[in-house]
């Protein structure tokens, strides 16, 4: 009797985990929307369940497989839909940006106040929060902030002569993140570390602790952005103890002594302090963390990966040197604010890195309320996800003829981009990124100094490849590079 009992209570569960497994699965045909079969259980996500590519990588290949304008995808048990023509991405990042105005990434403000920031907040309180941060941003407040980034940057040149002297290879991925991760420390908490001389420092233990690989955080990491229903059942805490205790510590700390001593300094903290009345502690940190993350990646990527792009062409490389030296004989040799944003093929040369390394390779939305898709007569229902493929778009032969190949000429004024709405590294319209010119200073800064006064060759003369299998768009292996003390005639 108890066996009979066990054998069909077991049959029972597996029948309404396969009728629950056929309703999610079928969603898209019941729906009659065109759709990318799907694999139980990973649904279009197998390769990266499967730990073969990145979030990034693998909807990039779902943008491959098909030529339809948009596409139903699943992403593990989720219905999404996979946005692929140019007009139609235009109208979900801004033209009708009010029915896709939120990301649908986890937000929990009671389970996890620190992960309540400006990338995953929703609605009116998203609103609220980047009409406080705007003005954080603006250029006024970036040239304030100048001078640190100077001396930042001036403590990397320290580095690399270092190396020069003694003939070590520079490791471009590795010091460059640690550059960044000086300035962040320095503008975003207000206090001055030094990881370059110090690796084992706590920022960067840190960094190192909240994206770490094992297997439970990677899957906790996949729950936030492809499941983040899940995170409000699972008795599981995103951020670790010790990381929520670090941070809210840093924070408090940095306000304390401050107010104690009277003291300021131009950074993102005094901006924060001064207007305290509109920032709760749990805002100030959760924005500082999403801010120290964020940027402790995509900057120095992008400045490794620009780097190591020129020390590949040394042709172009010559070409931002010699406008790079054009600039600082007209201004006795000093880099200023102004004068970084006069150069415009370095300009083009950051563009370019990150049209084929974008800060964000996957772009999320949430459908806020029924949108009837123009021209079709389908709609996508209000709590759909929604996906665009930044990285896909970019290479996208269409839009970017000879897409593996680094041009930067396609970003001068005088180029015939086939779409410049096909670029995107950091998103479009209201949720753009809100510190692109912040990033975008950090970069050029980096790469003023280093190319006017080193000449780089690589290693090893091979390409980059992708890091199949990161959080963003990475590359394998460190970059290294070597640098010379350049010879400039007078």
């Amino acid at each position: 009797m108890l066996i009979t009992l066990v054998i069909l209570t077991i049959s029972t569960i597996i029948f309404v985990v396969y009728l629950y497994l056929k309703h999610i699965f079928t969603h898209w045909k019941r729906h009659e929307f065109p759709f990318i079969e799907p694999v139980i259980p990973y649904g279009n996500l197998q390769t990266h369940a499967k730990k073969q590519r990145s979030m990034g990588n693998a909807v990039w290949d779902l943008y491959n497989s098909t030529s339809e304008p948009f596409i139903g995808i699943y992403t593990y048990t989720n219905p999404a839909v996979l946005i692929r023509d140019i007009e139609l991405v235009k109208k979900v990042l801004v033209t009708d940006f009010d029915y896709f105005h939120d990301r649908n990434v986890y937000n929990n403000k009671e389970k996890e106040p620190l992960l309540t920031q400006l990338f995953s907040m929703k609605g009116e309180e998203w609103k609220n929060l980047r009409r406080k941060f705007n003005p954080l941003f603006s250029s006024g407040k970036l040239k304030a902030m100048f001078p640190t980034i100077m001396n930042e940057v001036d403590k990397l040149d320290e580095y690399v002569l270092e190396t020069v002297k003694s003939g070590t290879i520079f490791e471009n991925k590795d010091q460059t993140y640690r550059y960044v991760l000086n300035l962040i420390g320095s503008i975003v908490f207000g206090i001055d570390i030094d990881v370059l001389k110090d690796p084992n420092h706590p920022f960067e233990k840190m960094h190192k602790k909240i994206l770490s690989a094992d297997k439970f955080s990677d899957f906790k990491n996949t729950l936030q952005f492809l499941c983040p229903k899940l995170l409000d059942i699972l008795p599981v805490s995103v951020l670790t103890s010790d990381v929520k205790t670090f941070f809210l510590d840093v924070v408090q700390t940095t306000i304390d002594s401050r107010a104690k001593q009277n003291f300021r300094r131009n950074d993102f903290m005094q901006l924060m302090i001064d207007n305290h009345e509109m920032f709760t502690l749990n805002e100030i940190t959760a924005n500082c963390i999403i801010f120290y993350l964020a940027g402790a990646d995509t900057s120095p990527f992008t400045v490794a990966t620009c780097l190591y792009e020129l020390a590949l062409n040394p042709v172009l490389q010559r070409k931002a040197q010699n406008e790079i030296d054009t600039f600082l004989a007209k201004n006795g040799g000093t880099i200023t604010y102004d004068l970084i944003h006069e150069m415009t093929y370095l300009e083009a040369c950051v563009k370019e890195t990150l049209r084929k390394f974008p800060g964000l390779p996957v772009l999320l939305r949430e459908c806020t309320k029924d949108y009837k898709i123009p021209n079709s007569k389908l709609t996508i229902k209000k709590g759909t996800s929604v996906f665009v493929s930044a990285i896909g778009l970019q290479y996208d032969p269409k839009y970017f003829p000879d897409p593996f190949k680094f041009d930067p000429d396609r970003f001068l004024e005088d180029s015939n981009l086939q779409n410049k709405d096909a670029y995107l590294p950091f998103g479009d319209g209201p949720r753009k990124c809100i510190a692109v010119r912040m990033g975008f200073l950090f970069v050029k800064v980096a790469l003023v100094k280093l190319l006017s006064k080193y000449d780089w060759e690589t290693v090893d003369n091979k390409p980059i490849e992708f890091d199949t299998y990161s959080v963003g768009v990475s590359a394998k292996g460190g970059l290294p590079l070597k640098a010379k003390l350049r010879m400039i005639e007078n």
